[in-house]
């Protein structure tokens, strides 16, 4: 199917090959993709096959997978020994890379700082920018004394303030 240069190096349309080509764009560091494994490398040269043409990754790998499974021991020490290779290309175009895996904590803080991001460059944010300079409608709270609300004379349309 692929060819073992293909399936030893690493992939080009991946998510992750897809975000270092923009960083490499943008001058950015990019992010080192682990080495692949045998299953890995079994799965991508599998799915390119017409039989998985058209048909969601996850449905397609659920298959795949259960192929790994009753395959013979020749095809599996196979997908092995090309890992080894795939370990060997990642190593002479990485260097010493050293897997490490990112806590809990520092991927949710990671996640809140970008929805934050989002947040604040929302078209939303903008249109509010935009309307501060408006007039707005501000109503006193009722009096006290009385139970029945504010009376309209009193409501006034005045710049809203920071304080």
């Amino acid at each position: 199917n692929l060819t073992i240069e293909v399936l030893t190096n690493d992939s080009k349309t991946s998510r992750l090959a897809l975000r270092n080509d923009r960083k490499k764009s943008k001058g950015e560091q990019i992010e080192i993709p682990r080495p692949q494994n045998a299953w890995i490398i079994y799965r991508r040269d599998k799915y390119v096959t017409p039989e998985f043409e058209g048909i969601k990754p996850c449905i397609a790998s659920k298959a795949i997978g259960e192929r790994w499974k009753t395959e013979s021991s020749e095809v599996v020490e196979y997908f092995v020994a090309l890992s080894m290779l795939a370990l060997e290309n990642h190593h002479n175009k990485y260097g010493n890379y050293k897997y490490k895996p990112k806590s809990k904590a520092s991927k949710k803080f990671k996640n809140r700082q970008r929805q934050q991001h989002k947040r604040n460059t929302s078209p939303e944010t903008e249109e509010t920018t935009l309307n501060q300079d408006l007039p707005q409608l501000v109503v006193n709270p009722p009096s006290s004394i009385k139970e029945y609300p504010t009376p309209v004379s009193s409501i006034q349309l005045s710049p809203v303030t920071d304080s």
